[in-house]
């Protein structure tokens, strides 16, 4: 049994607001790992939630919004089992005190395979985020909701402070433009302007704006890594940074 909070939010983090679709659940001892991808290629992520009340099981979601639209009519604490057929599962059962819901699984065939991140690769900038930076940066891609473009620039102001500003808005200098500025404890090695998309940004600190733990690293090889911890649940995200247009 499962509050139907936690598990949408489980849901919330790898699905994005669509962005990554199709995924393999794969349970072991009650711990859920999900890896996932964003169609358009930019983003890969992990996803590991422990005490999850699922058998053993890897099973194919190809369709998360289909199954987030059944998930709506639930409340309360849910039961999540599953239907085999000749060792193959087939349904995802979801009950609570009113409803069970039948979810059709996929073949794990049809899931594409997540591309592997060099784990290895080296970040420069490592920073907290506090709920409050999450917020106001939702707020800042709200308030440019047609521009899908943010830059990060590592730089030290006037006074010497290192700084990681937040620029929403294109690179032209005649565009909008809304910046948000985060004090880091130091700039390593020479920093560079990097660009990224902003609505993929926007739909990680959405889903995870409720987060206890949450960082956010920068390497200036063009490669933007976040960290979140929540419940029983621990999310990273790997977003590459933009081609040109």
């Amino acid at each position: 049994m499962i509050d139907k909070k936690i598990f949408s939010s489980i849901i919330d983090k790898y699905y994005l607001n669509g962005l990554c679709p199709s995924v393999k659940w794969k349970t072991d001892n009650n711990v859920l790992n999900i890896d996932f991808y964003s169609e358009n290629g930019d983003l890969v992520g992990k996803l590991v939630s422990s005490d999850f009340p699922l058998e053993d099981s890897e099973i194919a979601i190809f369709d998360t919004e289909a199954l987030t639209r059944q998930l709506r009519i639930t409340s309360g604490n849910i039961d999540l089992n599953l239907n085999k057929t000749q060792n193959v599962f087939t349904k995802l059962l979801i009950s609570d005190m009113n409803y069970d819901l039948h979810f059709s699984l996929a073949d794990p065939f049809t899931i594409k395979q997540v591309p592997q991140v060099n784990e290895d690769i080296k970040f420069n900038v490592e920073i907290l985020l506090e709920s409050e930076t999450i917020n106001s940066l939702i707020k800042a891609k709200n308030a440019l909701p047609k521009i899908n473009t943010v830059t990060i620039l590592p730089t030290i102001n006037d006074v010497g402070e290192s700084l990681m500003k937040i620029v929403f808005g294109e690179t032209a200098d005649y565009s909008n433009k809304i910046t948000y500025s985060i004090e880091i404890d130091k700039i390593e090695g020479v920093p560079n302007s990097l660009t990224f998309n902003s609505d993929t940004l926007k739909e990680i600190l959405e889903a995870n704006k409720n987060a206890e733990h949450a960082k956010m690293y920068v390497s200036y090889d063009g490669l933007l890594k976040f960290e979140f911890i929540e419940e029983e649940t621990h999310t990273s995200y790997f977003i590459a940074m933009k081609g040109e247009e």
